[in-house]
């Protein structure tokens, strides 16, 4: 019997996802998988899932201990590791709002992006506030312009950072 290849999917402080493709399906292995894994310093908790063909281990066990150990054993050996993108909140939230500008440009044919549109649409809430009377604090709408420029400083900052970092 060969030892089936697994890629590491996914892995964070204290959590990694490894996949066994070859093995989807197989209950029993990878009930041997959780059991083996289960007794490993560092591994708190092991959930194999065969419909998945996927391994979610949890606990401060590097990823190198855990392969190794399933190498030794017999279970999988890591084919090679798989660039493991990381994302962050603000990444996760730039890439809707890049998808969202992109989307707007386009039904207007690139008369408005994202913040123009916000723009227009503030300056127009704001002078129907003042028409109407209403020079309290900022409201909702304020509020959610203030927050989209601190977005979109901090997002300019970051790519000028990484651009920065670029040497062609």
């Amino acid at each position: 019997m060969t030892t089936p290849e697994a890629v590491v999917v996914h892995k964070m402080a204290g959590r990694m996802r490894i996949r066994v493709p070859s093995k989807k399906g197989d209950a029993a292995y990878f009930g041997s998988v959780r059991d083996a894994l289960s007794s490993l310093e560092g591994v708190e908790i092991v959930e194999a899932t065969p419909y998945t063909a996927s391994i979610l281990v949890r606990g401060p066990a590097t990823v190198e201990a855990v392969t190794d150990a399933a190498r030794s054993r017999g279970l999988f050996f890591l084919k090679e590791e798989r660039p493991v993108r990381v994302t962050t909140f603000h990444d996760a939230v730039a890439e809707r709002v890049g998808a969202l500008d992109e989307r707007i440009k386009t039904a207007t044919g690139a008369t408005f992006d994202l913040p123009g549109l916000a723009f227009a649409a503030l300056m127009g809430a704001g002078i129907y506030q003042i028409a109407r009377g209403n020079f309290t604090a900022p409201a909702w709408y304020t509020a959610f312009w203030y927050a989209l420029g601190i977005f979109g400083k901090s997002s300019s900052k970051d790519s000028g950072e990484k651009n920065a970092g670029a040497t062609d």
